[in-house]
């Protein structure tokens, strides 16, 4: 699909994907879209299964405890998306992911908990503990943290993001079926 072009994403043809069952599935599900951040979507689906291996198969356990050595490692494996930053993100992100699993048992307890304050509430939290997250993706997270519908939310008439529960229309990069 051309982002460019304006097209849009039926939902009736992309049905959303099913909600993470554990918080490792949720990291996996955050960690696609800090690689996906800029690049095409079909280069991050073909490279998915080397970077899973890679990510020691997305344990937030096992990547929070990935230090310098093991991004040099992965900086070299041609399998990876090779961007230290992304990887540092990843990395940062499971350690935020152990924290709130400390703080609330899990990250969907979390979410809901963290909710019930507000979406925007969630979203600066949200923001806070995690790297490379944007309003895009807050969505996404909402809609797979218990709410039965997808978000219908408008940004400035200038920005060129519009996303409804039916049709989408995409501009930028967002994952739609988280």
């Amino acid at each position: 699909m051309n982002m460019k072009q304006g097209r849009s994403w039926d939902m009736a043809h992309h049905p959303p994907m099913p909600r993470p069952k554990n918080d490792d599935g949720y990291f996996e599900e955050m960690s696609k879209m800090v690689f996906r951040a800029g690049l095409n979507w079909s280069v991050i689906e073909k490279k998915w299964p080397d970077i899973k291996r890679a990510l020691a198969r997305f344990s937030i356990d096992a990547v929070a405890r990935f230090g310098d050595s093991d991004i040099d490692r992965l900086l070299k494996n041609d399998g990876m998306i090779r961007s230290a930053k992304k990887i540092s993100g990843v990395i940062a992100n499971a350690q935020a992911m152990q924290q709130v699993q400390q703080e609330y048992g899990s990250f969907a307890t979390y979410l809901q908990a963290v909710k019930a304050k507000g979406e925007e509430a969630l979203l600066k939290d949200l923001r806070k503990r995690f790297a490379f997250f944007r309003r895009v993706y807050f969505h996404h997270v909402s809609l797979r943290g218990g709410r039965g519908d997808a978000p219908n939310v408008t940004e400035n008439a200038g920005d060129a993001r519009n996303y409804s529960l039916n049709r989408i229309t995409v501009f930028e990069c967002p994952i739609l079926h988280w």
